[in-house]
């Protein structure tokens, strides 16, 4: 969720500041694509393959919940797995409130 977040407010930005929205070629809007989708699915996909080094063990199986992850509570889970979803969320937000509403061109 927070990757998507990420895409549309990179996509609000480039399109507050005239970038990539109004005369681009096609080599740059397939670059801008391929670069969304880079995030949306490249982000879940890695954090897949993180979560295999902190796993203990599969799942965790609770009666009339279901499945969850068994993630083992480390200091190398939080770097690895846990702290993404906020770094991402700061960067979705700086770019979306901070440069945007101040006018800043980067």
């Amino acid at each position: 969720m927070p990757a998507a977040s990420l895409t549309i407010t990179r996509r609000i930005f480039h399109i507050v500041h005239l970038r990539g929205s109004v005369a681009s070629t096609y080599y740059e809007k397939r670059r801008a694509i391929l670069f969304d989708l880079a995030i949306v699915l490249g982000l879940p996909l890695l954090n897949i393959v993180l979560s295999y080094i902190v796993q203990g063990h599969r799942f965790n199986i609770f009666e009339e919940v279901g499945c969850q992850p068994a993630i083992v509570n480390t200091a190398l889970a939080y770097v690895l797995l846990l702290a993404w979803p906020l770094v991402i969320g700061s960067i979705s937000m700086d770019l979306l409130s901070v440069r945007t509403s101040s006018g800043a061109r980067p």
